[in-house]
């Protein structure tokens, strides 16, 4: 492996891991904002109703 092969190698695993942060951070916003919640309490509604 040469100095190009590497730095480019070493460039899509930072890219992977800043999408990973990305998708991360949209998750604990998620959980944090409350409509986690909401999405769950409506989803046990609709459990209870749809049998």
């Amino acid at each position: 492996m040469n100095k190009k092969e590497a730095l480019l190698m070493a460039d899509s695993t930072a890219n992977i891991d800043f999408e990973s942060v990305i998708k991360l951070n949209k998750s604990v916003e998620y959980f944090q904002s409350g409509q986690f919640k909401k999405d769950y309490e409506a989803e046990k509604w609709l459990d209870k109703h749809m049998d």
